[in-house]
């Protein structure tokens, strides 16, 4: 080759070996396709083997499992309003929770899809993410479609979804349509009005994990709340034209903070579906644990008193006619007949200890109400004793609306509480008094120690001590000014 023909010839190999720029003016795009910031293996000798790259070979992956086994039936079955899982729930299939950062919980998905569809039924996942809505519609037979703004989300969801399925599991007819669309504004034939039996949101809790930086139209970007929500109508509103009428919606989604202030965003979301034609049916709060976030969370919340975010909200709700949908209208009771009665209790509040805010507690609190007290009594309880200062006073303002069959005899004050003796019900089991004395001894014990690390460490920690301080609480009179 002679030196002209070389020179041009490394010209070209430099031409070739730049990245595809889409567009040299635009700030926001790819500087390259989206298959160059995948990973790629190295060329090891294991991996040039024949075995490696045989084009016979099927690049499927078969999987461990396809469904929860018997040892993960426990984290499906929940029937109330409160959701725990204790441990790490487990996963199966292709579901993981370790490569893409806010992706919920495949029981809340399977749990979804077996309550509220059918086999073949069409569901949207208008957010994506790592695929855990597509996976689990391909494994229920159920047709997915499934729209994330992000490249990176629809490249992850594809090689998720890309695994081997044993004969008779499911169909060519069910594996997931993937597709990178912006859920503001749905186009197309995939998304024709009223042509999905089933809607999964689990949007961004606003700007608490940055999916991108250069996205236009991702909702992680948006910081201030008014803007967020501006935006997420715009979703809400695209997912009722595109489910069927009386079908269903679940919303998997959390609160945020900023600044050490609480965000209710969603209580936020939830209004905005209630005004745009939707019924609330159903709420769960989910308990939140192992989050990449709980080791600063707990340091934050200590230096600057406030509390860890532990829960998560699993709202279900139904499209109906917009003008027909119930919005809460605000209440007037000008024209009933009944008198208000107004209770007031004083008393000072107990020395701690400790430093109240060196205990590290989240936002779902546990109480165990009887017929001697009242959750309103235990929860005021834990609040004094969590929000309270030493060397002050605390007040206690009941409101009771009553009327002429009213009979409040029957009703516990906080006023008698201290006249009250604390009882241990007897379950009718045959043990000694010493006995039942000793247990006791050691459960006070071993709550003392872990309320002194954290609240976080179990979740019932607080049952019986809310009823001891609540005692010591009632007991002190109204400290002198």
């Amino acid at each position: 080759m002679c030196e002209a023909c070389f020179e041009l010839a490394s010209l070209d190999l430099i031409q070739d070996e730049l990245p595809l720029v889409l567009d040299e003016e635009a700030d926001h795009t790819y500087a390259a396709s989206i298959e160059d910031y995948s990973h790629k293996p190295y060329l090891t000798r294991e991996a040039l083997s024949s075995t490696k790259f045989d084009d016979m070979k099927s690049n499927a992956v078969r999987l461990a499992s396809y469904a929860p086994v018997e040892h993960q039936l426990f984290s499906l079955s929940f029937d109330s309003t409160y959701f725990d899982i204790p441990g790490r729930a487990p996963r199966w299939a292709s579901h993981s929770g370790t490569d893409y950062h806010g992706t919920w919980l495949p029981q809340t998905v399977r749990r979804a899809i077996l309550r509220h569809t059918r086999k073949d039924d069409r569901i949207l996942s208008n957010f994506l993410g790592r695929g855990t809505d597509a996976i689990e519609c391909f494994l229920l037979q159920r047709r997915c479609c499934g729209v994330d703004i992000n490249p990176a989300a629809v490249s992850l969801s594809q090689r998720s979804c890309s695994f081997e399925t044993p004969p008779g599991l499911t169909t060519a007819e069910h594996r997931p349509i993937i597709v990178q669309a912006d859920s503001r504004k749905l186009t197309g034939a995939l998304f024709a009005d009223e042509s999905y039996d089933h809607v999964l949101s689990h949007p961004p809790y606003k700007d608490c994990v940055a999916y991108s930086l250069h996205i236009e139209g991702d909702l992680s970007r948006y910081t201030n709340p008014l803007d967020f929500q501006e935006q997420y109508d715009k979703c809400v509103r695209e997912s009722w034209r595109l489910l069927k009428m009386d079908r269903r919606l679940t919303l998997g989604i959390g609160d945020n903070r900023e600044h050490c202030f609480y965000i209710p965003v969603g209580f936020q979301l939830i209004r905005l579906y209630i005004n745009n034609g939707f019924e609330l049916e159903e709420l769960i709060i989910k308990r939140q644990r192992y989050c990449s976030a709980f080791g600063l969370g707990t340091y934050l919340c200590v230096q600057f008193d406030f509390l860890v975010f532990t829960h998560e909200f699993i709202a279900t709700f139904r499209k109906v006619p917009r003008n027909s949908n119930d919005k809460m209208d605000s209440f007037d009771a000008s024209n009933t007949k009944s008198q208000m009665r107004i209770t007031y209790t004083c008393r000072e509040i107990p020395r701690s200890p400790i430093a109240r805010k060196s205990v590290v507690m989240g936002t779902v609190w546990l109480f165990k109400p009887s017929s001697r007290h009242s959750f309103a009594q235990l929860c005021t309880s834990r609040m004094v004793e969590r929000f309270g200062k030493d060397e002050s006073n605390w007040e206690h303002v009941e409101l009771e609306i009553i009327s002429d069959n009213d009979d409040s005899s029957l009703k516990p004050s906080l006023a008698n509480i201290a006249t009250d003796s604390m009882v241990v019900e007897d379950e009718g089991l045959s043990i000694s008094s010493y006995e039942i004395e000793r247990q006791k001894r050691i459960d006070e014990n071993r709550l003392a120690l872990l309320q002194l690390v954290s609240s976080l460490s179990t979740p019932f920690i607080h049952i019986n001590d809310d009823l001891t301080y609540l005692f010591c609480m009632a007991g002190v009179d109204i400290r002198p000014q």
